[in-house]
């Protein structure tokens, strides 16, 4: 997958997550839905950069670049925490679930793990989005913006 694809791909994910962190905006069965999306695009994105993972992983506590061993630290964080929300997700799911017939044990336990558990990833998606944002704006310099003045020149040809 090209760079341009994995960035327009993180993007969606982020947007999509913003929409569905607010159930009250989008409804309880958007907010599920949604979020099943999200944590699909995340499982892709994971699998994308899964070799650079398994390379710092294992060289984690050799010789390694400080930025490279914080970026892993918070995205093992990020996925653990994601995990959380997921987890807890399902366990008060009134509209995925049910539209499986799928029986869940809704307790007030699941439903403040979720809460707190999405409320403690919002920080460190944060983190993770800072420690990429010199990629993300690079990205969206060479490849995005580029490209949309290259197509404003050809059709100024025309």
């Amino acid at each position: 997958m090209g760079t341009r694809t994995k960035f327009l791909l993180d993007a969606a994910v982020l947007v999509a997550y913003v929409v569905a962190t607010d159930p009250y905006l989008t409804g309880i069965p958007v907010h599920e839905w949604l979020s099943i999306g999200v944590a699909l695009a995340i499982v892709v994105h994971v699998a994308l950069d899964w070799d650079w993972t398994v390379k710092v992983g294992r060289r984690f506590f050799r010789r390694l670049l400080t930025v490279s061993r914080l970026n892993f630290v918070v995205d093992v964080a990020l996925f653990v925490g994601f995990a959380a929300v997921m987890l807890s997700g399902f366990m008060v799911s009134r509209a995925v679930l049910a539209l499986l017939g799928v029986p869940v044990p809704f307790g007030p336990v699941w439903s403040m793990l979720h809460s707190v558990s999405a409320k403690l990833f919002l920080p460190v998606l944060g983190l993770h989005l800072g420690l990429h944002w010199r990629w993300a704006l690079t990205v969206a310099q060479r490849k995005l913006l580029s490209r949309a003045s290259s197509v404003e020149t050809a059709e100024e040809a025309t």
